[in-house]
């Protein structure tokens, strides 16, 4: 993502936003995509072990417990199911004397649409959509645009006209009560919400998330996460209908212009993820980077390597500073030494 922070003319020229019916930001910023250096995360199988691994052409079959499509069945955790099926199924292939391969299958399965949407589960999407999840690429956002470094943000739109989302992993230092605006009044009935980073666009935008379903006014994201507006999430609550803690609130957001987030995605800027609603607002992850490296984990496979790297190269970046921190403190302590011993000589 290229910078999309200006300044005096070039801004009022690039840079422009309006809001839609239901109170949410869009914003259209023309922007290239240069060459940078990509991790690339392969398939759990190769097309070499696809042509001749006999055992990958089995696991890879209709497998012999497929979920059950139900009326309003959520097609993303329908997916989910397929692809925890799938990776079972490989799991029970490649080690079909393990007792805990050929139980997972069952337990998976076994499970109603409420349970398994309230168990954190993601997984790879060869292209973005509505509701996924973008992980930025550790390469990435080291230098410029640091807000994206290790970023999580939950796409709340995506189409023709452009796409838009939020950073869910960049808490700030103050509370939503302490935000000065023309709705300050409506803000604080949540003084102890945190107030959140959601992107670098819309100044005085705000989105509210929320996973209550039975709120008025809420626009689906997903099945089991919605946003809401200020003015709705502080009926509610006013109406002794919901309770602040049901809400997080996202100062700006991040945006793209027509068909940008694609090419960001094919040049290996973002990470595509669907994930269950329990991993997307899990608060505790919500609070910095080990958000980042949780949705990996969960991915499993090659994601799951990439986070032990960036976690390893992380550890050893730490000791070498601390190395470097002590070893000026104890250049330091001769010279304070010998300023000491001058003075006292002087007196």
């Amino acid at each position: 993502m290229q910078s999309r922070i200006r300044s005096g003319a070039e801004a009022s020229t690039s840079c422009f936003s309006h809001f839609n019916c239901n109170g949410l930001p869009r914003r259209l910023v023309p922007s290239r995509i240069s060459k940078r250096s990509v991790i690339v995360v392969r398939p759990a199988v190769s097309d070499e072990d696809r042509s001749g691994d006999q055992t990958y052409q089995k696991a890879s079959s209709v497998p012999d417990l497929v979920p059950v499509v139900e009326p309003g069945t959520d097609w993303r955790e329908f997916r989910a199911r397929l692809v925890a099926n799938s990776r079972s199924a490989s799991t029970a292939a490649a080690e079909p004397a393990s007792s805990s391969s050929s139980t997972a299958p069952e337990g998976a399965w076994a499970t109603t649409r409420s349970s398994f949407n309230q168990l954190e589960w993601a997984h790879e999407l060869s292209q973005p959509e509505a509701g996924c999840l973008l992980l930025a690429h550790p390469y990435m956002f080291r230098e410029k645009q640091t807000y994206f470094y290790q970023a999580v943000i939950l796409l709340l739109d995506h189409g023709p006209e452009g796409s838009y989302g939020i950073i869910l992993n960049r808490p700030t230092q103050y509370k939503v009560s302490q935000i000065k605006s023309t709705v300050h009044e409506l803000l604080s009935l949540f003084s102890d919400n945190k107030l959140f980073m959601g992107g670098d666009c819309g100044d005085t935008a705000m989105v509210v998330l929320t996973h209550r379903a039975d709120i008025e006014g809420v626009t689906q994201v997903t099945e089991g996460v919605y946003h809401h507006n200020v003015h709705g999430a502080a009926a509610a609550v006013a109406a002794g209908k919901a309770d602040p803690s049901d809400f997080r609130f996202f100062a700006q957001y991040a945006g793209w212009a027509p068909g940008q987030l694609e090419e960001e995605c094919k040049a290996g800027v973002w990470f595509c993820t669907a994930a269950s609603p329990a991993l997307t607002l899990n608060a505790e992850l919500n609070n910095g980077r080990s958000m980042w490296h949780a949705v990996l984990q969960v991915m499993n496979g090659d994601h799951a390597r990439v986070s032990d790297i960036v976690s390893e190269v992380e550890r050893r970046d730490l000791r070498a500073a601390t190395a470097r921190l002590q070893q000026q403190q104890q250049q330091q302590q001769p010279l304070e030494q010998d300023t000491q011993e001058a003075e006292h000589e002087q007196q």
